[in-house]
């Protein structure tokens, strides 16, 4: 499993998803919205989160991201809110998680 930092997370998931997308990695940016910034759609979506189970280990459960990201938000703003940002620190919140329970 890749180091658990901010950093490295990051640098990682822009490498995830500037590769599932076929995009230039300086487009992905730590604001960068997945879908109104890089057009990505739910089977690019579904490509993203198999290649995250696939780096960290851990199985990516699209209902408690989702949830995490939704709490009071309209679908619009969790299409907006679905940031390069965002997904690091659910992965990192993860693999502390699970550094716990070892």
């Amino acid at each position: 499993m890749p180091a658990a930092t901010l950093d490295s997370i990051l640098a990682t998931v822009t490498d995830i998803v500037a590769s599932a997308l076929g995009v230039d990695k300086q487009r992905v940016g730590l604001d960068t919205s997945l879908i109104y910034d890089l057009g990505a759609e739910s089977i690019d979506l579904v490509d993203i989160r198999f290649r995250i189970e696939e780096t960290y280990g851990f199985r990516v459960d699209q209902r408690t991201f989702i949830a995490e990201l939704a709490s009071g938000a309209t679908a619009q703003d969790v299409q907006s809110l679905l940031t390069v940002r965002r997904l690091a620190e659910f992965i990192l919140r993860r693999v502390q998680k699970e550094s716990e329970r070892a």
